[in-house]
């Protein structure tokens, strides 16, 4: 019986790689090692666990750098990107840098927040002594506490805001306020390839848009919604975008500023987890553990549970999801077993708060599952 644990990361509460370690030791304890061989694989679509996904599958060097949180505090971010020497490729994690699971609750608000420290990385590394060492950055865009369109991604080069001369921060309560924008043109020439892979393909304005749909997750209030989309509006008028339609709203906007300034090539979720991280050689098992932090209407959207739903659904083997809560349907297929963490819990913060111990308990669950599974296979 060969077993694939391939699961996203739960966002704020425990990573992909975190989770294939303890599923691991568990079924290891549990079901005889003499019928069972498991393989770790953790995936990411994007969002939190980028990183750590793309450590597992190739050779990797961290390098460290201290940079601003998103809200204003006297604390340093020491975070760190990876560098493929040998694929001469920069890998960054937005999550990992404005990321929500890096802000206290306290501070989450999205109207004083910009997305400045991730073009404080790119602009370093465009002067930086490893310069010669990459052509290509690739950019894990989701799990954000911003939502400010990618406006601060911008400062570094040279953007500022005002409002009939005055000059105003930019920060997405002053977005309807602005009358003018100034950007250095050098910021087209922006000397590496840079490829994005979003974690959501929602459109960037709409009812089903990054405002509508995200804001309010963020600490956004439902009334000040609007106001934010008319900012919005107003920044896009203002920076004289005149096609909208391919725009993508991931990471509260940022993917939409790279595609307008930096030519951004998009990766899908898909094309990253096949292709990227290597799913596509993955094809020799009989079950697949997968699953993440919440299942709700996005899942079904190109997110990590779901690619490995298409890839796998014609291949003879059983679908083991793991979901930390589960909004809306889940419709369950034949050869599919669905877990939900908060199960075992009486609230969601519980949920959160005890994951691991909920894998453990899941755990004796997925072994006597795979048990039935094996018997079955072998009548």
């Amino acid at each position: 019986m060969k077993i694939l644990i391939a699961p996203n990361s739960f966002k704020e509460s425990i990573t992909s790689a975190e989770i294939c370690d303890i599923l691991t030791d568990e079924l290891q304890k549990l079901i005889n090692l003499d019928k069972i061989q498991i393989e770790k694989m953790p995936i990411s679509d994007g969002g939190d666990g980028f990183l750590d996904s793309i450590e597992f599958s190739r050779k990797t060097e961290r390098i460290f750098i201290n940079l601003n949180f998103p809200y204003k505090t006297e604390s340093i971010n020491k975070t760190y990107f990876l560098l493929d020497k040998q694929k001469r490729t920069i890998y960054i994690e937005s999550a990992k840098i404005i990321g929500l699971n890096l802000i206290p609750t306290e501070y989450r608000n999205p109207l004083e927040m910009n997305s400045k420290a991730i073009g404080d990385l790119l602009f370093w590394l465009h002067e930086s002594e490893i310069k010669n060492e990459f052509d290509t950055i690739i950019i894990g865009i989701g799990g954000t506490a911003t939502q400010d369109l990618g406006l601060g991604i911008l400062i570094p080069f040279g953007l500022e805001a005002f409002r009939n001369g005055e000059k105003l921060e930019i920060l997405p309560k002053f977005y309807q306020d602005f009358t003018e924008l100034r950007l250095n043109e050098k910021i087209r020439n922006y000397p590496f390839k840079i490829k994005i892979v979003n974690d959501v393909e929602n459109p960037l304005f709409g009812k089903t848009g990054t405002n509508y749909v995200f804001a309010k997750q963020k600490g956004i209030l439902e009334n000040e919604i609007h106001n934010l989309e008319l900012g919005f509006e107003n920044v896009v008028k203002l920076l004289e975008i005149k096609d909208l339609s391919n725009l993508t709203g991931a990471g509260g906007g940022i993917s939409a500023i790279f595609q307008i300034y930096f030519n951004a090539e998009i990766i899908s979720s898909t094309q990253f987890i096949l292709n990227e991280l290597g799913l596509s050689d993955k094809n020799e098992f009989d079950i697949v553990i997968t699953g993440e932090g919440q299942f709700d209407f996005q899942t079904n959207n190109n997110k990590a549970p779901n690619v490995i739903r298409n890839f796998y659904k014609n291949k003879n083997l059983h679908i083991i999801y793991i979901f930390g809560n589960v909004i809306g349907n889940f419709e369950k297929l034949e050869n599919e077993t669905i877990y939900v963490l908060n199960d075992f819990f009486n609230n969601l913060a519980n949920s959160k708060k005890f994951v691991k111990n909920g894998l453990v308990k899941v755990s004796k669950l997925i072994s006597e599952r795979i048990t039935e599974i094996t018997n079955a296979r072998t009548i």
